[in-house]
């Protein structure tokens, strides 16, 4: 949805929360890898003299958010539709701009990262095959403000799939 010359990566997200009635505020982990397209940057970015060297180099993205998820009451206990958003602390760092730190006996070489600030929001549903156990299926839409990685602000759109571990005694 946006034009940085990315091609389609992938992302684990870790959330939790705690079902009050219909609301689930809830807290979340993640980190996503998507690779540069070379054609996008030679395309879309002219100034870059020699594109072919970013080929194989990532941007990487971590984050925490913060945010409510609304899931109406339903007639069966088996599909759980739900609508959810969030505010994201993001760190953006990318495979080549690193630093390389030393201590007394060794060096290494560690990625730089720069914060941005974004929203996420989620429609899914829920299927419950046991009373434990839930599939996720849904659409992320989310958006980074502009920070060290991106000039302009940034927006994207992703398919996704998940497991939900239900515990205590509601367990719906």
């Amino acid at each position: 949805m946006s034009n940085a010359p990315l091609d389609p990566g992938f992302e684990f997200e870790l959330r939790g929360g705690l079902k009050i009635g219909v609301l689930v505020p809830e807290l979340g982990l993640g980190m996503r890898w998507n690779w540069a397209n070379v054609d996008k940057i030679a395309q879309g970015f002219p100034d870059v003299n020699r594109p072919e060297v970013y080929a194989g180099e990532n941007l990487q993205g971590m984050w925490f958010s913060m945010g409510l998820r609304v899931e109406p009451t339903m007639k069966t206990d088996k599909i759980q539709p739900y609508i959810s958003g969030a505010f994201d602390m993001m760190l953006w760092g990318t495979s080549f701009d690193t630093t390389e730190f030393c201590g007394f006996w060794t060096c290494s070489t560690v990625r730089n990262y720069e914060f941005a600030p974004g929203f996420s929001g989620r429609v899914g549903f829920r299927f419950t095959p046991k009373p434990f156990i839930g599939i996720d299926l849904g659409a992320k839409v989310g958006m980074s403000f502009p920070g060290w990685a991106f000039q302009d602000t940034q927006s994207y759109i992703t398919p996704y799939a998940g497991f939900t571990f239900i515990m205590g005694a509601g367990r719906k």
